[in-house]
């Protein structure tokens, strides 16, 4: 068994055990005590040791495999996967947040109403921005049957095939339950929820070739809050 990796469950914890064999892989990998091609313990070695089903271990083997980080070797288990994302939030020289030195260069012009382009007095004259009138634009067409297209070309749908059921309905019951639902309901002020952003950096971006500090993500409440933030910057 591999001695790098230690597992504890905490069945008074609310979250479920497969949750808390999945957290404690990930942990193992983002803080590098197992590696790349490292081998995890069998199913049943490990079901043994944590007194538990093995059929609760082999699907969180599973889930980490759908996520990328682990991968089933034939005949030998699962092992770490080479493309595990493996980035972890330590202060390293490359990740220092930029000084105000930097900030203040040539290089990064501050983006201030009097850079932008219009008259002197803020106004925006629109009939030269807008290049068509919203009256004279043909409304998307949505037909009730898309699903049936060859093509559908879909655009926030979600997939019913794709679309992993059981890891939703545990993470709503995590977040409606009375352990977190003050974190869930509460305002966070001024700052996102740092679990929330820890979470991006560390483990959705790097799996999509992002690299990004804590302080260079802003969480907005969709697609739409999130271009009304940008118009705000570039249009006083």
């Amino acid at each position: 068994m591999n001695e790098h990796l230690i597992i504890t469950l905490d069945n008074a914890s609310g979250i479920s055990l497969q949750a808390q064999i999945r957290q404690s892989v990930v942990e193992a990998i983002l803080g590098h005590s197992i590696l790349p091609g490292d081998k995890l313990p069998s199913s049943r070695a490990l079901a043994k040791q944590l007194k538990i089903s093995r059929n609760t271990v082999i699907l969180a083997y599973q889930a980490l495999v759908d996520t990328g980080y682990l991968r089933p070797r034939e005949r030998s288990g699962y092992v770490v996967s080479d493309d595990a994302p493996i980035t972890r939030l330590v202060d390293t020289p490359g990740d220092q947040p930029p000084s105000d030195a930097d900030r203040d260069s040539p290089g990064q012009p501050e983006i201030l109403p009097e850079n932008l382009s219009d008259n002197a007095a803020g106004h925006v004259d629109w009939d030269q921005k807008l290049v068509h009138s919203y009256s004279y634009i043909r409304p998307v067409q949505k037909p009730v049957n898309w699903r049936e297209f060859p093509y559908p070309f879909v655009y926030g749908q979600v997939d019913d095939e794709l679309f992993s059921h059981s890891e939703w309905r545990d993470c709503a019951r995590q977040a409606l339950g009375m352990r977190n639902f003050s974190t869930m309901a509460g305002d966070f002020g001024q700052h996102d929820d740092s679990m929330l952003v820890n979470y991006i950096c560390s483990r959705s971006l790097p799996r999509r070739g992002i690299k990004a500090r804590p302080e260079e993500i802003l969480v907005t409440l969709g697609a739409q809050n999130a271009l009304y933030l940008i118009a705000q910057l570039l249009i006083d």
